[in-house]
């Protein structure tokens, strides 16, 4: 069992293939498992992490390629089991604390933020009237304001106010409903005769590995909504930029996205950064097996 590798995902896919091809190729068995579907027990009365198909052992690597949504106590007895193998000295990409980090747009942005990053201005609160107050002034201001669900992805649920004049604030409810709380980032503006675009860059045991460049439809870049993906050259600006993100957020595979703007001297911002990102579009316009390089990697030590 000490060569087993877990992928802990709800779904097998792309990436769960490419993952296990490559480390059958350096001889480790993978199973693949839904982090649902593990539980702990108390045995001769010591307690133990089982995951399916290992018994009451403990993998070499755990890769976390997805966690299903569910309740706050679903969420957090999954999270509890990563927590917990990181605890009994399990390697586990990326660990529960990074994935709390990323996966909460409030936290990243002010993580961010923090250690100066640059990234767009952001307002947190479960105040429905701040929230609209926020918005107002702003876009009085000239600025446009993004809101976005606190817990969201592949650029679902996301709205742009550029006027308020005929917007309804009742809106702003049906974002995030259940959660109560807006999430609103500043919207970056490009200069005039720039086509709307964003990257995505691809940040590996502190190493940014690989970029790709979107332009999406609208302007919302994500490739989940028909973006169109391109290669471009990782730049030193762009590769210095991705690195400290993951390196703020702990992250040991990330996906950074970050946006042109001339107003910093990086002449870049990241606008957010996944913990479990995809890379099946990057693959597209690389010259190289990003997985293999990925494998290499995080089996360096």
């Amino acid at each position: 069992m000490q060569n087993k590798i877990v992928i802990f995902s709800y779904e097998k896919g792309w990436h769960t293939r490419v993952l296990q091809k490559e480390f059958r190729n350096r001889g480790f068995k993978t199973k693949c498992v839904d982090l649902a579907d593990c539980f702990l027990e108390i045995k001769k009365n010591t307690p133990k992490i089982i995951i399916p198909g290992l018994g009451d052992h403990l993998p070499l690597l755990a890769i976390v390629r997805g966690i299903a949504g569910g309740s706050l106590e679903q969420i957090t007895k999954r999270l509890d089991i990563l927590h917990l193998l990181t605890a009994q000295g399990v390697n586990v990409i990326n660990h529960a604390s990074a994935i709390e980090k990323s996966v909460d747009k409030g936290m990243t942005s002010f993580l961010l933020k923090k250690n100066g990053i640059p990234t767009p201005k952001f307002w947190v609160t479960e105040s429905f009237e701040r929230a609209k107050k926020i918005i107002i002034n702003r876009v009085k201001s000239g600025n446009k304001i993004v809101v976005k669900p606190l817990f969201g992805s592949q650029g679902q649920g996301l709205k742009l106010i550029e006027n308020t004049k005929n917007f309804e604030f009742d809106d702003l409810l049906k974002i995030n409903p259940k959660g109560g709380v807006f999430y609103l980032q500043q919207f970056v503006p490009l200069k005039k005769n720039i086509i709307s675009h964003d990257y995505r860059v691809l940040v590996v045991k502190q190493n940014a590995i690989a970029v790709m460049k979107r332009t999406g439809q609208t302007w919302i870049h994500n490739k989940s909504l028909g973006a169109k993906c391109e290669k471009h050259n990782l730049t030193s600006n762009l590769k210095s930029l991705a690195e400290d993100a993951a390196r703020v957020l702990e992250l040991n595979i990330a996906g950074v996205d970050l946006i042109p703007d001339s107003s910093v001297v990086e002449g870049f911002k990241v606008i957010e950064v996944n913990g479990v990102p995809a890379w099946r579009g990057i693959q597209s316009v690389s010259d190289f097996n990003i997985t293999k390089k990925m494998v290499d990697l995080l089996l360096q030590k």
